[in-house]
């Protein structure tokens, strides 16, 4: 399978569509589209430190959650950050795809996993823009206080202890048995869930003022963390790749792309 036949074929599941305005994702870099997929790996991040590995590795082809060039880059030199990888990219011939508010929106992506790894049932998409729903809402097993829910995260999304402490919440003061979701930054959908009727919205990132802005208004917030919410799509790509090339060695990428220190 070529570079382009795997992206094509993965753009087939996860459609192009399902985007939202202005998400730069896709073929990011293709030095030939043409070449054979032998090493695919999959990642949150193109960070510097899984370019390098991806080089040493003999990897062909990168394939993140987070697209590579979501914001242009400012030169192609060794003195940017962007341009640097672009260069070393390009001259170890590794092309990149990336998937990303599609892969939130589609069935079973980032947000159907989501749900099921904080043990929600009876899951429904709530909201979002076009095609493309972003979040979605779903029942706990039995209701739970906000500590007993916060522990739950914890322990389903591997979020690191404290300190520092990360997780932030505001707290309705009701139990929550209906609990809407959405990976990575969620902060545009909090009326919606809301109006849903969650008890609980849980995002990746919401932000102080949007966290502060909710108390008062009946449901309880909580915020675990942008990577911690998709770190898990890495394995969702890998699954998906090796049902399509399944001669190809697929390997995740599991570096964290920002340290909690």
């Amino acid at each position: 399978m070529t570079v382009r036949t795997l992206y094509d074929t993965l753009s087939a599941l996860i459609p192009p569509t399902l985007s939202i305005p202005g998400d730069n994702d896709g073929l990011a870099v293709c030095p030939d589209a043409s070449r054979e997929v032998r090493r695919v790996l999959c990642v949150l991040d193109v960070t510097e430190a899984a370019v390098a590995y991806a080089l040493q590795g003999g990897f062909d082809t990168i394939l993140s959650h987070h697209p590579l060039l979501y914001r242009p880059a400012p030169s192609l030199t060794q003195a940017e950050p962007l341009g640097r990888k672009l260069i070393r990219l390009l001259a170890g011939g590794i092309s990149v795809m990336s998937f990303h508010t599609r892969a939130d929106a589609v069935a079973g992506g980032t947000n159907d996993r989501l749900a099921a790894l904080v043990g929600l049932t009876e899951v429904t998409p709530i909201c979002g823009e076009g095609e493309a729903s972003l979040v979605r809402g779903g029942r706990l097993p039995r209701p739970l206080s906000l500590a007993e829910f916060a522990a739950l995260v914890k322990q389903c999304l591997h979020v690191p202890p404290a300190p520092p402490p990360m997780l932030r919440a505001v707290d309705s003061g009701r139990m929550i048995a209906r609990v809407a979701v959405c990976g990575g930054t969620g902060r545009d959908f909090v009326k919606e869930a809301r109006a849903w009727g969650a008890d609980l919205y849980l995002a990746g990132e919401l932000g102080y003022h949007t966290l502060l802005d909710e108390v008062g208004f009946g449901m309880s917030l909580m915020e675990a963390g942008h990577d911690c919410t998709e770190a898990h799509m890495a394995a969702y790509f890998a699954e998906r790749v090796r049902g399509l090339a399944p001669d190809a060695e697929v390997c995740c990428w599991q570096q964290p792309s920002i340290l909690q220190l």
